[in-house]
């Protein structure tokens, strides 16, 4: 099945999905009672970057249509999509960053004869991990250049041009909803945590100068154009249009917290809470086939791990053994009798690696680094081992117990910790996870609830990479290689009293971690 066309499956799919949201929004549209927030509904989003099936396109319509939808229709795409995303008789509008007269004669010459109309213009970019942070398209978007684009848009055009922000605010890609790409190169490139995307509001929800930017321009705008102004009440006489500056929300650094316990790998694969466990007797699979006998769906999320009990009866002779994976994605880690001895990232979608002569039970764990999002490459998005795992090339090993670590549920509930022993002489040092990762934790109070505000976690060369709780909530991925080297941590997340953070640590770990009051994003 491949989504986005007329598979008969994702019809079905999305028309279920359909069946069950579009009425609740049909009751919400202006037309319906004009009262209704919604004024317009756009059919896909930027699908000519993946495709240009004109009949799926047109079953999406008629779907809305089905169920109620009678505000306009619009597609929305980047320049170079318009004729492969749109249909003839739907708004067509356009995608961008900067280039404002290129792309704008991009959409009229491909439609003349409609209303210009700026669906996503991008007001900075995101990151990649490994990578540099970015505020564009092209790498760096200052809030002058902006300026500049926005008022050739909005003020010293001959056009009449409509405009949306994308994004107006950034926010979080909390838990595990981050995604990947397959640009700019063909290699997979997982995105951080956070979405700030040097957005006007920034990541804690806080104006950046690119706000302030937007609101000169819509004040001078509405200066040239005050019957445009549109307002919560009946227009008076004596009506001004106002320039409010925005409250910066409080933050606070709560300092040093000591990490307290911890749960080893093999605790972890035990706790009923954390994990489920399979059978299977027919080659490893991939996360989306692996599901129990009650389950529609397989999984979806953080990390699988497949252990092989019965590999030492192939190692009969004394000769050299190695193992090969084909095929695997993203991160990846194997023990042997317990003990790592070879780790992948998620640029290697194949390896091979060397076995012990001694080797009683084989154990990969696969991380999802997260899920295609863009693209002609969704349909690449399996997750786990994706082919065989074999011995010497030749024997299929095909036996795995299957363990999945989602982190949907119970994470507040975990009890019974190992007490973590590190000396104040060894505070410093850099502990390796030999034996797989580790569940550490770290319990901190709030003695005054005046003294909850948002905060930032953060994490220092100890610690390399792996996934952040507070109060049982997914804060998401850390990554030491950067630039993203804080969690944001809202202050709705807290509590007066007794709080509680926890961290899936993959390679390394310390005695302390921090809560500070200032982001690194741009590490």
């Amino acid at each position: 099945m491949r989504v986005r066309t007329t598979h008969p499956e994702f019809i079905k799919s999305l028309q279920n999905y359909y069946s069950n949201l579009l009425p609740i929004l049909s009751e919400h549209q202006y037309n319906r009672n004009a009262q209704g927030s919604i004024i317009a509904f756009q059919i896909e989003n930027e699908y000519g970057s993946y495709g240009q099936d004109k009949t799926y396109l047109q079953s999406i319509r008629s779907m809305y249509t089905e169920y109620g939808l009678d505000e306009l229709f619009f597609t929305s795409d980047g320049g170079s999509d318009l004729s492969k995303g749109s249909l003839d008789d739907v708004w067509a509008t356009i995608n961008f960053q900067r280039h404002i007269k290129n792309n704008i004669e991009k959409l009229i010459s491909f439609r003349s004869n409609h209303h210009l109309m700026i669906t996503e213009y991008w007001t900075g970019w995101f990151d990649y991990w490994g990578g540099k942070h970015q505020t564009g398209q092209d790498g760096s978007y200052t809030s002058k250049e902006f300026e500049k684009d926005l008022e050739e848009i909005l003020l010293n055009s001959k056009y009449e041009i409509s405009i949306n922000f994308y994004m107006f605010f950034g926010g979080t890609n909390f838990g595990f909803t981050t995604g990947g790409h397959h640009f700019p190169s063909k290699q997979y490139s997982p995105l951080v945590t956070s979405y700030d995307y040097d957005a006007p509001l920034n990541e804690s929800g806080d104006p950046t100068e690119k706000y302030f930017v937007i609101q000169n321009i819509l004040k001078k705008f509405y200066q040239l154009n005050p019957q445009l102004i549109i307002y919560n009440h009946k227009r008076l006489t004596d009506d001004k249009f106002e320039i409010l500056r925005p409250i910066i929300s409080k933050k606070i650094s709560y300092g040093k917290i000591k990490i307290f316990g911890y749960k080893t790998f093999e605790q972890i694969l035990h706790d009923d809470i954390l994990t489920n466990k399979y059978q299977i007797n027919n080659s490893p699979l991939n996360m989306e086939l692996i599901k129990s006998n009650n389950q529609s769906n397989g999984l979806s999320q953080g990390f699988i791990i497949y252990k092989n009990t019965e590999i030492e009866n192939f190692l009969k002779e004394k000769q050299d053994y190695y193992i090969n994976i084909p095929s695997i994605a993203d991160n990846a880690f194997v023990l042997v009798n317990g003990e790592l001895i070879y780790k992948s990232l998620h640029t290697e979608n194949s390896f091979r690696f060397n076995l012990p002569s001694n080797t009683k039970n084989l154990t990969i764990i696969v991380e999802n680094m997260g899920r295609i999002n863009y693209g002609s490459t969704l349909d690449y998005s399996r997750k786990g081992i994706l082919n065989k795992v074999l011995l010497n090339n030749t024997i299929e090993l095909n036996k795995w117990t299957v363990y999945s670590l989602e982190f949907r549920k119970g994470m507040s509930s975990i009890t019974d910790w190992n007490k973590l022993l590190i000396n104040d002489k060894d505070a410093e040092k850099i502990n390796d996870l030999n034996y797989g990762p580790q569940l550490f934790y770290a319990p901190f109070y709030i003695d005054d609830e005046k003294l909850i505000a948002d905060t930032y976690l953060s994490l220092d060369s100890q610690w390399t990479k792996g996934v952040a709780f507070i109060n049982g909530f997914n804060l998401g991925r850390y990554w030491s290689i950067g630039p993203q080297r804080t969690l944001y941590i809202p202050k709705e997340l807290l509590f007066k009293g007794f709080n509680h953070i926890q961290l899936f640590e993959l390679y390394t770990y310390g005695k302390y971690i921090q809560l500070v009051d200032t982001p690194v994003i741009d590490a």
